[in-house]
Formats: structure tokens, sequence, C-alpha cells
């Protein structure tokens, strides 16, 4: 069985986090939501998260649209492309 070892968010990150949602002023609900978001459900405190959790997250928080990531550009081209066409009609008998 292969297992990976996740390390743990770092304290540096961690306040990060912290700061970045009194910045944006997150309540405590929305935090929580956004923290379980990005740990795939398995937790609410960003004491728990893995190193590539947190890293994420606050990838996300400093660029919410993706612009300094090209993966994640590509991805939003490809949804407003998409989304421009208003795809009536979904293939193979979606409705």
């Amino acid at each position: 069985m292969n297992k990976t070892i996740e390390l743990p968010a770092t304290n540096a990150q961690k306040r990060c986090i912290h700061r970045l949602r009194r910045q944006f002023g997150l309540d405590e609900d929305e935090y929580r939501h956004l923290v379980r978001q990005f740990s795939g459900g398995r937790t609410t405190t960003s004491a728990e998260l893995c190193k590539s959790e947190a890293a994420r997250l606050i990838g996300t928080l400093l660029d919410p649209d993706g612009r300094k990531d090209p993966e994640r550009r590509e991805k939003l081209a490809l949804v407003k492309a998409i989304d421009a066409s208003q795809i009536v009609m979904l293939p193979g008998g979606f409705s």
C-alpha cells in the first residue's frame, strides 16, 4: 500500500490564513467552510491542514480569479467560453 505522508501546515502558513481571514472579513462560518473545502471535508480548522492544503487555500485567497496560475487561467477561459456559447442541450440525453 502506497501512502504519502503529508506534512502539517507551517505556523507561518496558519498565521497567513488567519491574517487573510481578518483582511477579507470572513466570519467564523465562512472561514470554517473554506477550510473544510480545501481539506476535502477532513477538517474545519487550519491547525489540522496539511502544508499543500494550506498553500492552495492561501493561493486562492490571494488570487481568487486564478490570474497568476496558468492552469486555473486556462480553466477559467474554458468556463467563460462554454458560458458564452449558451449551450441549451446537453449531450447523452441529459436535461
